[in-house]
């Protein structure tokens, strides 16, 4: 009796007919708002806006053992060449801060060390801009070289340890965005949520961070950005490796004795995890200045290069893209001729046209910014007219 009972309700659920109604959406058709109209009858939108900094912060990693002299010194020689190039668009808000490697010997054997993933205080007269990060306002390339020659530790003085032996680089990272070092003086003021994030390791040896993998440091980059595909993030690495060049000799006369592997793994993994750019230290192809203006383009045209997602639908023709300062007041009619007032004030806008619209996603796509907008028009700013899904199907408004 009980089997006579189930079949005929078995057969019922399987029928295509059931299985199609119970994913159709009809009900959800029930919650659409209701049609907005104007006076006229006119189908009636709301201005959205979206305000996001063309900013970004930019991370170095030195490793200050007794064998990085020299790259110390080559680095500061030719930074100029990556600040040009960042520089060149005008509109790029850029912060550079400095730490070192980090030993966890640190407070044991070690008795003076930079703490975890502090930042190195500029060497020189900021005169009154931070003392703690290198802008674009500081205009003084040999403030930001001399800051980057940290100098080095001999690993023992007397018998005593001085140096790094077991060089952390990722741990540096995963602090200088944490408590307590980001509230730090020394941090303070250096990151910015909503900027895009570059970091650069600088070293000869690998990392020896404990319990931190290199897509451990990934994630958690990935996270701290609220990006999941990366693309706010950059990470580039000027390494070392124990290769031999085609004469049978070390492509570096000095390597960092932990480094025992060909190649730096650890750094490579995290690298390859972030879709990162890998340099040779010692000359292994590019020449250093070449490395720096590389970085530096992969640096500025990945922050030129933004992707927005916009919360709402808008209404097709009302997408206005710009560039625009941070005291702008929105103003799209014509100035008068002796209207200085209105003229100064649309000085403070540019408008971005190398854009698109990605209808699947509802993204705004930049391809690129005007590099020779003032320099006080850091911020895109996205209007548009988001519209309501009830007009669209009535016919009274148009969707992307």
């Amino acid at each position: 009796m009980k089997m006579t009972l189930l079949k005929p309700f078995l057969s019922i659920l399987m029928t295509p007919t059931l299985l199609l109604i119970s994913c159709d959406h009809t009900n959800s058709r029930k919650m659409t708002p209701p049609e907005v109209r104007d006076n006229s009858g006119k189908a009636e939108g709301e201005i959205a806006e979206l305000k996001i900094s063309n900013a970004v912060d930019i991370l170095f990693v030195i490793d200050n053992s007794e064998s990085m002299k020299v790259h110390q010194e080559n680095l500061a020689r030719n930074i100029n060449k990556l600040v040009t190039v960042i520089e060149n668009n005008k509109t790029l808000d850029y912060h550079i801060g400095i730490t070192s490697v980090f030993d966890k010997r640190y407070g044991f054997e070690i008795a003076k060390f930079n703490p975890n993933g502090f930042l190195f205080p500029l060497k020189g007269d900021t005169k009154g801009l931070p003392t703690n990060y290198y802008t674009r306002e500081h205009n003084n390339i040999d403030l930001l070289a001399k800051s980057l020659l940290i100098g080095i530790l001999p690993l023992k003085i007397n018998g005593m340890y001085v140096g790094p032996e077991e060089e952390q680089l990722f741990s540096p990272i995963y602090s200088a965005f944490s408590e307590p070092a980001i509230s730090s003086p020394s941090n303070q003021g250096f990151y910015r949520p909503e900027a895009r994030l570059a970091i650069i390791i600088i070293t000869d040896a690998d990392d020896s961070s404990p319990n931190i993998s290199g897509s451990d440091l990934d994630t958690f980059l990935r996270g701290l950005k609220n990006s999941p595909d990366g693309s706010k993030i950059s990470t580039f690495g000027i390494l070392a490796t124990n290769r031999l060049n085609k004469n049978g000799k070390r492509f570096c006369d000095k390597v960092d004795p932990g480094l025992k592997t060909p190649d730096p793994a650890n750094i490579y993994s995290f690298l390859d995890a972030s879709k990162g750019s890998k340099f040779s230290l010692c000359g292994d192809g590019d020449t250093f200045d070449s490395v720096m203006e590389k970085i530096g383009n992969q640096i500025e045209g990945k922050t030129a290069k933004q992707i927005i997602h916009l919360k709402e639908i808008p209404e097709y023709g009302t997408i206005k893209v710009y560039l625009a300062a941070s005291d702008y007041q929105d103003n799209d009619s014509t100035c008068k001729e002796n209207d200085n007032v209105c003229q100064d004030n649309s000085k403070k806008r540019t408008d971005i046209t190398n854009w698109g619209y990605d209808s699947v996603n509802n993204n705004i796509v930049i391809n690129s910014i005007p590099k020779n907008s003032p320099p006080e028009n850091k911020f895109i700013k996205v209007k548009y007219t988001k519209v309501y899904m009830a007009n669209v199907k009535n016919g009274r408004t148009t969707r992307f």
